[in-house]
């Protein structure tokens, strides 16, 4: 590894089982902690390792994300953010490539569900993670209740640890296209609006924090005869009830 790049043509894993995990009463995510055993004692290397995966295939795998500090309870039908489990992963992807703290991939196909009941039936895209920003460039998914979404989705932040307090810190930069997104999709996010079952077509731009969002460019449509066209300021998300417009 003198040389500190790694090529891998084709790389296919089964039945993947993978938990990211900060317990009680700790601060760090038990992956940090991995990473520091292999750290320890080892000069830091002038040139970052750089990893590349031509063609990866994930098959039948599983994914979760828990923080004991903050998991509570569960609610049925509505995704916990403190303790996601996601299943039944099939992925293919391409041009995967690790340099340092930065991830690039392309995704051809992508189905999964989460345990909330979220399902995605397709999904294909362009994802790019470093130390400041994650980007979903050239994205299209299709979900279970119908949803048929075309965006350029970001997020902007400080550093990693931002995620601590998403709502604040976490800085939306997103490009909707032309899309149909059922109500009920939305549930799984924002629980109030459980109960609707509604296809609206719509179009956007989105900026900011979730707690003061700026949507701008709305083009809207419910139904024959509903019809929006402007622009749209939140205040106090995800409160959906204390949220002003």
């Amino acid at each position: 590894f003198k040389s500190r790049y790694l090529e891998l043509n084709n790389v296919y894993v089964d039945s993947a089982d993978v938990t990211f995990r900060t317990y009680e009463g700790e601060d760090e995510m038990n992956l940090k902690y991995f990473i520091k055993f292999f750290k320890r004692n080892k000069p830091k290397a002038k040139q970052k390792m750089l990893i590349n995966f031509n063609n990866l295939i994930l098959k039948n795998s599983r994914f979760q994300l828990r923080n004991d500090n903050k998991a509570g309870q569960d609610e049925e039908g509505v995704w916990n953010y403190s303790n996601m489990i996601i299943s039944n992963i099939n992925c293919k992807m391409h041009n995967m490539s690790i340099l340092g703290d930065s991830l690039h991939l392309g995704i051809d196909q992508l189905n999964c569900e989460e345990r909330s009941g979220f399902a995605l039936t397709d999904y294909k895209g362009d994802i790019e993670i470093f130390r400041n920003g994650l980007y979903c460039n050239h994205t299209h998914f299709t979900t279970r209740d119908g949803s048929d979404v075309d965006v350029d989705f970001g997020m902007d932040f400080e550093r990693f640890k931002s995620f601590r307090n998403f709502n604040d810190s976490v800085f939306f930069n997103s490009i909707l296209r032309s899309s149909y997104l059922n109500t009920k999709y939305l549930t799984y996010f924002v629980k109030s609006f459980k109960g609707m079952n509604d296809m609206v077509k719509v179009e956007a731009t989105v900026k900011g924090p979730l707690s003061d969002m700026k949507v701008r460019n709305v083009q809207l449509q419910l139904s024959k005869n509903t019809y929006f066209c402007g622009k749209v300021d939140m205040l106090g998300l995800p409160a959906i009830e204390e949220t002003i417009l």
